[in-house]
């Protein structure tokens, strides 16, 4: 199976202010692929679905305290539920549940670099290209990788946070242990929107403090820490690209919450096949996605034997 799933390799964001595409970029890979053990089914249809006509309604005092909410095409009924007594868990569930409905027909279809922009002049669903957010057309409401990362965020931890923080350059580099050294968004996205997050949070969404830890994959010890009891772990993927002399790319995101059971995790992130999805993966299941699921890019060529992992603890409080 051939999973592309490479976040945002591009220059900073800006704005403009008006478009009538979406400059999809399309992705290589098959348009279904069989449920794999471990994991969640797949979520549906294949289709997106008409665009609304109407608002979503949305309870004023969840609008005024998650924003992004105003544009999402329509609410699955768990998710206003689980935003305002529930768990990361629940949250997450529901916003894959919400944004079910309206994924792409096929992988080849996806529109990798969309996000809700919250802070241009004509906020909702945009595509970043070239640095530009273009505002999508009415009937796609895409998220990519790191769209999908950011409004898992959104709602767990910082409401108001922005497509531009994720790869700002102008926070101290030593400001969290952990993270980057210089400032090389196309290079370091994951790793650098990872630094910016942690920036932006309270001490006591920070239970490791603001530190950034790096783990492989295939190392226990290092499971271990991501399955420990309410662990919650913003984390990005990198591997060594062939394709550009083995320099390693911070290419995918994801959040990682523990289960209570020490051989499985719960795995939030958006693909090109899966959609924005919220996935039980055993160990193995994940040491095998993270490894080679996520290396498959015939653009880059990773190599699956460079697999790691940054993450950054956190505490949705």
């Amino acid at each position: 199976m051939l999973l592309l799933v490479a976040c945002e390799p591009a220059a900073p964001s800006r704005v403009v202010a008006a478009a009538t595409t979406t400059g999809t970029i399309a992705e290589v890979g098959p348009s279904a692929a069989a449920p794999t053990a471990g994991t969640i089914a797949e979520v549906g249809p294949s289709a997106p679905a008409a665009p609304r006509s109407e608002p979503v309604v949305v309870d004023p005092a969840l609008a005024d305290r998650y924003p992004s909410l105003a544009y999402y095409p329509s609410l699955a009924a768990a998710l206003p539920a689980a935003l305002v007594g529930g768990g990361p868990r629940e949250i997450l569930a529901g916003l894959a549940a919400t944004m079910a409905p309206y994924r792409w027909p096929s992988a080849l279809d996806w529109d990798r670099h969309g996000f809700i922009d919250l802070h241009g002049p004509r906020p909702g669903f945009v595509t970043r290209v070239s640095g530009a957010l273009i505002s999508q057309p009415g009937d796609r409401h895409d998220l990519g990788c790191a769209g999908g990362f950011l409004e898992g965020v959104r709602l767990t931890l910082v409401p108001d946070l922005a497509i531009g923080e994720l790869d700002r350059c102008d926070v101290e580099a030593d400001a969290v242990a952990g993270g980057p050294t210089e400032c090389e968004p196309q290079r370091d996205y994951g790793w650098l929107a990872l630094r910016n997050i942690a920036v932006r949070l309270r001490p006591s969404q920070l239970p490791a403090g603001p530190r950034l830890i790096t783990l492989a994959p295939d190392r226990a010890e290092d499971l271990d820490r991501l399955s420990a009891a309410g662990a919650m772990h913003l984390c990005t993927v990198s591997h060594e690209a062939n394709a550009r002399g083995r320099l390693r790319l911070h290419h995918h995101m994801m959040i990682v919450l523990a289960r209570g059971e020490a051989d499985a995790f719960d795995v939030f992130d958006t693909t090109g096949i899966r959609g924005v999805a919220l996935a039980r993966m055993t160990r193995a299941r994940f040491g095998e996605y993270v490894s080679v699921q996520l290396a498959a890019s015939r653009e880059f060529r990773y190599a699956r034997s460079s697999a790691r992992l940054i993450c950054l603890p956190v505490a949705a409080r």
